[in-house]
């Protein structure tokens, strides 16, 4: 356990409750997720090309092909993430502001990529430079009602500083003039200390405890920073609605009774675990393999 886990608990449960998922917002300035794409053979080939001078962008210039279908995520980080099957490289690219129909210069503030059968790191799209495709929540896992990988976290701020596996900060908390004192370092990893029997005995629905037993066997990495909170991702529903067809996380909540609130299925993360009790912060000497 992490010498200062209490602390950082308390700080980022003060940050609010858990942000509850939502599902459906495909195509609305709401969708904040990472579309995922898959690349073919005949698909039409783009020129990368990062528009920010923060330095050298890993994959200015880069040619790869896109299906001409594929979309952003409609919300302001406007995330998009493509899977090279032949060459095994994911790229994952941030804030896409051009990608013209049938090929081009595809314009995105910045990114990167790495290797579908890596770590998940030393990529450039999110504040820790995880791949996009790092801990996210997909439907298919819900239906099995298995999640077998670390969760994707995001929190309101962080210290200014970052521990493996991240390798980049976020936004400080002294940014929004507050103190850093027991803020989580972008890549922190929480992790729920309740049983297997613990999280079964719980009233909360099925879909919830699928979610609670992957935090609590693989824990949450703090991914990003952003939002009045913390919480986790979950696929955007563009990765199909792109293409014609119904989002997989709705057609998951409609069939598990999941309520809606304003036209979203409304996951409700926050009730029914008493998270300042429950979880710990891992040190992070135990995904870097450096323990004494």
């Amino acid at each position: 356990m992490h010498p200062r886990s209490s602390g950082i608990v308390s700080r980022v449960v003060g940050f609010g409750s858990p942000t509850n998922l939502t599902a459906g917002a495909s195509g609305t300035t709401s969708d904040y997720g990472h579309p995922t794409y898959y690349s073919g053979p005949n698909d039409p080939i783009f020129t990368l090309h990062c528009y920010e001078s923060w330095g050298t962008c890993e994959v200015e210039g880069m040619k790869i092909r896109i299906p001409d279908a594929a979309r952003p995520a409609a919300g302001g980080d406007a995330h998009l993430t493509v899977i090279d099957q032949a060459s095994g490289w994911e790229y994952d690219l941030y804030k896409v502001r051009s990608k013209p129909a049938g090929g081009g210069t595809l314009e995105f503030r910045w990114g990167g990529r790495t290797r579908i059968d890596g770590d998940g790191i030393d990529s450039a799209a999110t504040a820790s430079n995880f791949g996009n495709m790092a801990g996210i929540i997909r439907a298919q896992e819900m239906r099995a009602g298995r999640i077998n990988h670390a969760l994707f976290m995001t929190a309101r701020c962080d210290s200014g500083t970052y521990v493996y596996p991240a390798s980049h900060s976020g936004r400080s908390c002294s940014v929004l003039g507050e103190s850093t004192v027991d803020a989580p370092p972008m890549g922190a990893r929480l992790q729920l200390t309740l049983s297997r029997e613990q999280i079964e005995a719980l009233a909360v629905p099925r879909w919830k405890k699928t979610i609670l037993h992957a935090i609590a066997e693989y824990g949450m990495y703090m991914g990003d920073t952003g939002g009045g909170a913390y919480g986790l991702h979950m696929e955007s529903g563009s990765t199909y609605t792109s293409f014609g067809q119904e989002d997989e996380m709705v057609k998951f909540a409609r069939d598990n009774s999941v309520p809606t609130y304003n036209g979203l299925h409304v996951f409700n993360l926050r009730d029914g675990v008493d998270w300042a009790r429950y979880l710990r912060v891992v040190d992070p000497c135990v995904a870097a393999g450096t323990c004494a």
